[in-house]
């Protein structure tokens, strides 16, 4: 069995197959589940129940070190940007020690929502960002489907299965 230890490194694409910018720390966004609040006869008090495959608003943030034309590229309002994280997770087998990898992919789709040009200091990074309102996300690890998250097609997939398969049926 293979321990997953750490992020050995990754890089970040535009539209999947572009090398841009150089990034520091990526933070993928969180999945926060829309609920319906119910009560009544029979509950003793009041329970969120999540509305499966609906999520609130997520943002995904690109921190740049510095301004690049690929930072600008990204901030075009023009449509849906493409953003694909590839990394190498170094894993360590408990049996034998050894050390392996296997390749994370983390695809994210979504509209610009904000840019911060950063800041200037002689010596040191900009730190400019530019953020995403999320319409679509896909975890990959090892090449298996983890989660994939598509806001326009309501589909929501978790470890291969499509949680909304069954409700887009009746629609």
């Amino acid at each position: 069995m293979d321990y997953p230890t750490t992020i050995n490194g990754f890089n970040l694409y535009s539209g999947g197959d572009r090398l841009i910018g150089v990034s520091d720390e990526v933070k993928i966004p969180d999945f926060s589940s829309m609920t319906a609040s119910i009560t009544g006869a029979g509950i003793a008090g009041t329970i969120d129940v999540p509305i499966v495959g609906f999520f609130d608003s997520m943002e995904f943030s690109i921190p740049f070190r510095t301004l690049a034309d690929d930072t600008f590229e990204v901030m075009q309002p023009d449509g849906q940007k493409k953003i694909t994280l590839r990394g190498s997770i170094q894993t360590t087998n408990l049996g034998s020690g050894d050390i392996d990898y296997v390749g994370m992919r983390v695809v994210v789709r979504g509209y610009m929502k904000s840019f911060s040009p950063g800041s200037l200091k002689v010596s040191d990074a900009m730190s400019s960002e530019i953020t995403l309102s999320v319409t679509y996300m896909l975890i990959e690890v090892d090449g298996d489907t983890k989660v994939e998250l598509d806001k326009f097609n309501s589909k929501f997939v978790v470890n291969g299965k499509d949680m909304m398969a069954k409700s887009r049926a009746y629609m």
